[in-house]
């Protein structure tokens, strides 16, 4: 009776977990308020790397008030009053801060890197304020370098895009946004968010890099090592589910950078009819998609792609 499907122990275990999840959920009401109550832009100090780091909280948002969200070095996240979540991605040397052709592409053949010629950044993605008067791809590059740099990191969307009735959100269990060109996700990715204090852009390939450095070789929601340039089976589950579904997906409090959708990022390649990147894997299990690879497409819609945002703050 005891180990029962009825039994005390499971009654107890059940009983855990509702609180548990009662609690997790009061905690993010509670910080919604806070985010809510924030009128102004003010710095969290917090230590990463052994050094004394400072990460702005932009106004209309807090720091998540769950204990295993609030640290640098294992992903702080952060809540607008709607319950839009985001992940700090901290860049501590600015010479970090560069394309990595290490990570595998998939282009028009599977390669363990991607070359150094084939691969550059797109224009007219960044937000208005830091957009560059010349819109070519080396501004941009430097415009967003220089953007990311004024605090030493950048904000990521703690999801994959979620659809909620045309409305982009980055929130667990929502609908992911897929059958969506790229041309279109980089436009919705600046209307997230356009204040004098905080905007919203496509996450470029670079910043889809320096992601990477700062999840790979870290525990997944299982406890398991995240490999960003191999793919882990357990994280493309066959089938596309709602946003933050998978415990294997999760890295420093991100979820889905493997599987359930590839992501269209700011970025393109020389490859004439298909120039458009995207990131990581989906939830089918093909060679090349790991965390880090690159592939391309056309501007076309895909029911296995979706984005991600990422924040400046102003």
């Amino acid at each position: 009776m005891i180990s029962g499907e009825n039994g005390i122990l499971k009654q107890v275990k059940n009983a855990q977990e509702k609180t548990q999840s009662s609690s997790i959920k009061e905690e993010r009401q509670l910080t919604q308020i806070l985010a809510s109550m924030n009128t102004e832009t003010y710095l969290y100090e917090d230590i990463c790397d052994n050094k004394k780091v400072q990460v702005p909280i932009p106004a209309g948002f807090s720091i998540s008030n769950i204990e295993e969200e609030r640290n640098i070095e294992k992903g702080l996240v952060v809540m607008d009053y709607l319950g839009n979540e985001f992940v700090w991605i901290p860049i501590l040397d600015a010479d970090e801060y560069q394309r990595n052709f290490n990570y595998p592409s998939n282009y028009e053949s599977y390669l363990e890197y991607t070359p150094s010629n084939s691969t550059f950044t797109d224009t007219g993605y960044l937000p208005e304020g830091i957009q560059p008067k010349i819109d070519e791809a080396l501004n941009n590059e430097e415009a967003e370098k220089n953007a990311v740099l004024k605090y030493n990191g950048f904000y990521v969307s703690r999801y994959e895009a979620g659809n909620d009735n045309e409305k982009i959100v980055s929130k667990k269990d929502s609908k992911v946004w897929i059958n969506i060109n790229y041309t279109c996700a980089k436009l919705i990715s600046k209307d997230m968010y356009n204040t004098d204090k905080v905007k919203s852009a496509l996450c470029s390939g670079i910043q889809w890099d320096m992601i990477m450095n700062f999840v790979d070789g870290k525990g997944d929601g299982r406890n398991e090592v995240f490999n960003v340039k191999v793919m882990d089976t357990k994280r493309h589950t066959g089938n596309l589910l709602q946003s933050g579904k998978n415990e294997s997906d999760r890295v420093q409090n991100i979820y889905d950078l493997e599987g359930n959708c590839s992501e269209w990022v700011a970025e393109k390649t020389n490859i004439k009819n298909e120039p458009y990147v995207n990131r990581g894997g989906y939830f089918g299990n093909k060679y090349g998609t790991a965390a880090s690879a690159r592939n391309s497409n056309g501007d076309r819609e895909y029911d296995r792609k979706s984005f991600r945002v990422v924040l400046y703050v102003m």
